[in-house]
């Protein structure tokens, strides 16, 4: 019974009453239904766009950036280290050896090398490449600056009117008089 009464306590919503009059502003619009506002995009998702774009550009400028790839075949691989081995000319950077491995009848060591863009023009038929390490000799002490920084591969550019460009040397020995390469294809 108590029930009862509160439903008869509480106003009929579709009683003429609760209705708006003719003249109220209400009584000529259909009654609004709530919506819930539309959800927008969170400034949040801007933070990894602008970082896949800023990576994006990062990789094309170190893809643009990067120089030709070589190979230089060695009678030895002594102080030869994929990653570590450097190839200079004039005590500057030029390149870095990227893989080392033995030829397929095992007589020689090739290694792979890439080198800067700004090497690349100076990479032609002619071109020398040798190990320098320290050696002790009849004649002196030569490479003493590798005892410190590790063997590294000198580079000696062909000089300009020589033939096309390359990307196979072959060096011969160890030090420079000696260490003609000759492009080999």
């Amino acid at each position: 019974m108590a029930d009862e009464t509160r439903d008869n306590d509480r106003p009929d919503p579709h009683s003429p009453e609760n209705q708006p009059s003719a003249g109220h502003p209400l009584a000529n619009h259909p009654p609004e239904v709530a919506t819930p506002p539309r959800r927008r995009l969170s400034p949040l998702w801007l933070l990894p766009l602008v970082a896949a774009l800023i990576a994006g550009w990062l990789g094309w400028r170190w893809f643009e950036e990067r120089g030709p790839q070589i190979v230089i075949t060695f009678q030895s691989g002594d102080g030869l280290e994929a990653g570590r081995t450097r190839i200079k000319h004039k005590n500057v950077d030029l390149g870095v050896i990227e893989l080392v491995r033995l030829s397929d009848d095992l007589s020689q060591v090739i290694a792979t090398a890439r080198m800067d863009r700004t090497a690349a023009r100076h990479l032609k038929d002619g071109t020398r490449f040798w190990m320098v390490a320290p050696r002790l000799g009849l004649g002196g002490v030569s490479g003493l600056s590798t005892v410190v920084s590790g063997t590294y591969v000198e580079m000696e550019p062909a000089v300009a009117t020589t033939g096309g460009s390359s990307t196979r040397w072959t060096s011969r020995r160890w030090s420079a008089p000696t260490c003609r390469a000759a492009a080999s294809t």
